[in-house]
Formats: structure tokens, C-alpha cells, sequence
């Protein structure tokens, strides 16, 4: 993994991404972290049998995520928000996601194998981060870029609290109307899931909102 991690290193540093391990970060504005991490497949314990389609044995091969995390979204998380935001992010704390397969267009998880030549693996790494990754996070890692990229319809994310996510950086962007829009109508889809409707109901506050609907 090293020697691939070392072929998109320069590019990476061109951007303005600095690294840690195997995660870079990259931040163009105050409380949004741009975020692209090599993981690393799993080792499954003996014995573990390979189920195609269900369970692989991803053990010797690795993947590429990226992602964005806003502090708004930190903020309000239960997972973090007992916690400031940090100074850098890893790629399991981001609020936008997608990876490097998604963005390929490839229709399964994509990972890659470390196999007897790394060097060609790393150069054809380096090549679609560039094509393919770069690009996505471009678009998405500032506030303004992503709400435009929202607005468009484009892809955004997998995130399934994206419109959560959109609402908070339409509130922090003092877009005040569009946050309360976009809050409302996430918070109805969610009628069946009571507990999550219930936990949108605390913070909807936050949002300037006290008059929500009932669901039902």
C-alpha cells in the first residue's frame, strides 16, 4: 500500500492536500475538510468462507473513498457533537461520500489488488484519482460549490442524511429559507422512522424552526 499511497502523493500535495497514514486532507475554507483515504480490505479470521455477492474476501486488496464533513453537520451529530471539530478528518467522519468505483460509474464495489506489480496498480491509481476524484471533491468542498452542485441535481453523495446535510449548510450560508425548506421536506419523508423524526425534531431549532408538522 505504501508504494501506492507514494504514486498520488505529489498530486495530492499540488492540490493542497497534506497526509497523514494512508488520508489526505485538504480544507479551502473554514470548517469544510476535503478528504480522500485508501482502505484497506479486511482479514478474515481461517475458516472464513467466501460468499460471491454477499461476503469477499477483500483481504490483500484495498479501495479509495472520499468525502467531505462540515463542522454544521459535526455539530449537531450525535457521534460528535460532544466533541470540537477537528483539525483533520478521517474519511469514516465525513457527511459527503462517494468511492472512487461510485464515481467510475462501476455498477459493483471496486477494489484493487496488491499483487506482484504494485507499480503498475499505483500508476493506474494515480491516473483515475486524478480523472475521477479530484474533480468530485472540486465541486463539492466548499459550501457554495456544493449547494450549486445540489441545485443542478447533480450526484452529491450517497449520504442517506444528505437533505439534513444541505440544510445546515444552507443555514450556515444565511440562505434561511432554503434551509427551512429543505429540513421540512426531509423531516416529512422520515414519518415511519419515528425515533430519527423524533431526533429531527430537537434539532430543528437550531434551523429557526418551532411549528413543525405533525407526521402522519
Amino acid at each position: 500500500m505504501d508504494t501506492v499511497v507514494a504514486a498520488v502523493t505529489p498530486s495530492m500535495k499540488q492540490h493542497a492536500f497534506r497526509k497523514r497514514g494512508s488520508t489526505f486532507n485538504r480544507s479551502r475554507e473554514q470548517g469544510a475538510i476535503a478528504v480522500l483515504n485508501f482502505q484497506m480490505g479486511r482479514f478474515d479470521p481461517p475458516g472464513t468462507i467466501e460468499i460471491p455477492g454477499f461476503r469477499r474476501n477483500l483481504y490483500g486488496q484495498f479501495t479509495v473513498n472520499v468525502g467531505i464533513a462540515f463542522e454544521e453537520m459535526w455539530a449537531i451529530d450525535m457521534a460528535t457533537a460532544e466533541r470540537p471539530f477537528p483539525s483533520f478528518i478521517y474519511e469514516y467522519h465525513c457527511h459527503l461520500r462517494h468511492r472512487l468505483g461510485d464515481l467510475m460509474g462501476a455498477k459493483e464495489d471496486v477494489w484493487w489488488p496488491l499483487g506482484r506489480d504494485v507499480a503498475r496498480v499505483a500508476d493506474e491509481i494515480a491516473a483515475l484519482i486524478d480523472r475521477f476524484a479530484l474533480p468530485w471533491l472540486d465541486e463539492r468542498d466548499t459550501r457554495r460549490a456544493v449547494l450549486s452542485a445540489w441545485e443542478r441535481g447533480k450526484a452529491v453523495s450517497q449520504e442517506p442524511r444528505l437533505p439534513l446535510v444541505m440544510a445546515l449548510v444552507y443555514l450556515h450560508e444565511g440562505e434561511a429559507d432554503m434551509a427551512r425548506a429543505t429540513f421540512l421536506d426531509y423531516y416529512r419523508s422520515k414519518h415511519e422512522n419515528v425515533s430519527h423524526a423524533h431526533w429531527l425534531a430537537t434539532i430543528a431549532p437550531r434551523l429557526g424552526i418551532n411549528d413543525l408538522p405533525k407526521l402522519g
